[in-house]
């Protein structure tokens, strides 16, 4: 096995609430199965848990806020909930950036409250992350001038990083 710099194994404590509470418990034996380079042991290990806890605390409420705003009507149907799923969902899975990290919640949401998810924002999440260079989805939770309408998402790739998303809808 590799040995692992502090900025590793750091990092890796800070993203995975299992190993802090493992860190929590015992903070040498924690790192050491992490392998981490013999010269750096003692700084990793003597590490404040509280303070590593904290830490991650302020990074996934970044995560959150990033994550939030990429699926405004799925957190706004979860009210106060959001925040605590998001919670536990991270802390038991390693989440990416902002639109892997929504999509990961939208994932365990669907496991936990799937009438919370807004099919249109899955849409989004899954046509970004994907290689599709054209999609097209009926839904009934399009959010257009503050109001939850019906209509047809419509998704084209332009470029291998860029797309664009079109409705069309009916106002009555």
């Amino acid at each position: 096995m590799n040995e692992a710099d502090f900025l590793a194994v750091f990092s890796r404590l800070l993203s995975d609430g299992p190993l802090r509470d493992e860190f929590a418990q015992n903070p040498v034996q924690a790192v050491e199965r992490l392998g981490v380079l013999a010269c750096e042991l003692d700084a990793l290990a003597s590490l404040s848990p509280g303070d590593l806890e904290f830490q991650a605390q302020v990074l996934l409420r970044k995560r959150f806020d990033a994550a939030r705003r990429l699926i405004p009507l799925t957190c706004a149907r979860l009210g106060g909930r959001a925040w605590p799923l998001f919670h536990g969902c991270a802390r038991e899975r390693p989440l990416g950036e902002d639109v892997r990290d929504a999509h990961a919640f939208c994932e365990f949401l669907q496991t936990q409250m799937p009438a919370a998810v807004a099919r249109s924002e899955v849409n989004r999440l899954q046509f970004a992350l994907g290689q599709k260079r054209l999609a097209m989805h009926f839904v009934c939770d399009l959010q257009i001038k503050d109001r939850v309408r019906c209509g047809l998402q419509l998704f084209v790739r332009v470029h291998r990083s860029a797309w664009r998303e079109h409705v069309i809808y009916l106002s009555l």
